[in-house]
């Protein structure tokens, strides 16, 4: 087993016992909330930003004698906002919904389905490793060869970027032999 298979492994290992830990109904809203957060911060940062002021447009520093001006800060302040405030209603949700499934009749099937929703969030993250690799020269590298688990997330990342616009998926590059 090489150095990535138990980094595989670990990471998990890792979410199953938190999905457990959890339980299926905590983890499923945090990511309900994680999603519909960006959706959120994503389609409405810009009607959101218009309503700041407008002196939070750009800003200019100089830092170790060099200068440095930002633009358009109104729409990131206002991504970061919205992203805050549906984490923070997710949470209240989340709250309430952990005093219903903390009857002992749901908690062993909430716990259950708790590790099986960790197993495969484990899988999302190594598949999103995966990705980000293939934006690097690690695929060619020879540690990445030698891991045996590798192979079914480089091939579901290949899909993935197959359905990416072309102009983006050329970033992306493995080995042909997966």
């Amino acid at each position: 087993m090489s150095w990535l298979d138990a980094v595989i492994v670990l990471v998990i290992v890792i979410s199953g016992l938190i999905g457990l830990t959890r339980g299926f109904v905590k983890e499923a809203v945090s990511v309900i909330t994680w999603v519909a957060a960006i959706w959120l911060a994503v389609l409405f940062s810009g009607e959101v930003a218009a309503m700041l002021p407008q002196s939070l447009e750009h800003a200019a520093f100089s830092l170790g004698g060099t200068d440095f001006e930002i633009r358009n800060i109104r729409i990131g302040i206002a991504f970061v906002l919205l992203v805050v405030a549906t984490l923070i209603a997710g949470a209240v949700v989340n709250m309430l919904l952990a005093k219903i499934t903390s009857a002992r009749v749901v908690k062993g099937a909430d716990r259950l389905l708790g590790l099986a929703f960790g197993i495969v969030r484990g899988a999302a993250v190594i598949v999103i490793m995966v990705l980000a690799a293939g934006l690097t020269r690690a695929p060619l590298s020879e540690w990445w060869h030698e891991a045996h688990l590798l192979p079914p997330f480089e091939r579901t990342a290949i899909r993935i970027v197959e359905l990416l616009p072309a102009d983006i998926a050329r970033h992306f590059s493995w080995d042909a032999t997966v």
